[in-house]
């Protein structure tokens, strides 16, 4: 693998994974501190968390190869903040779903 798309790859997964951690955050404040009864995943957030979660869509089978290659820290940063933005986004579209038909 060349230099290059390794620090590209390096970089990406740890993108990813901090990406999920401020969603997760974010959602963990809205629940605990605001005491907010649902968190934002729908609503006018859903844009922002299904770019990224888009993104690690499209970017985890196209680079698929150089992350398992990765070392174990960086390999595991990638498939979790991928996987994870990836199922965030799929429990929003449900969340929403059950709200527009109740």
């Amino acid at each position: 693998m060349d230099e290059k798309r390794i620090r590209n790859a390096k970089s990406n997964c740890i993108t990813l994974f901090a990406v999920l951690v401020l969603w997760v955050l974010s959602i963990l404040w809205d629940v605990v501190v605001l005491g907010a009864t649902e968190p934002h995943l729908v609503g006018c957030f859903i844009y922002p968390l299904s770019t990224g979660a888009i993104y690690a869509a499209i970017y985890l089978p196209l680079r698929w190869r150089f992350i398992l290659d990765l070392p174990q820290p960086h390999r595991s940063l990638g498939l979790i903040g991928g996987f994870g933005l990836i199922l965030l986004l799929i429990i929003a579209i449900i969340v929403g779903l059950i709200k527009q038909l109740s």
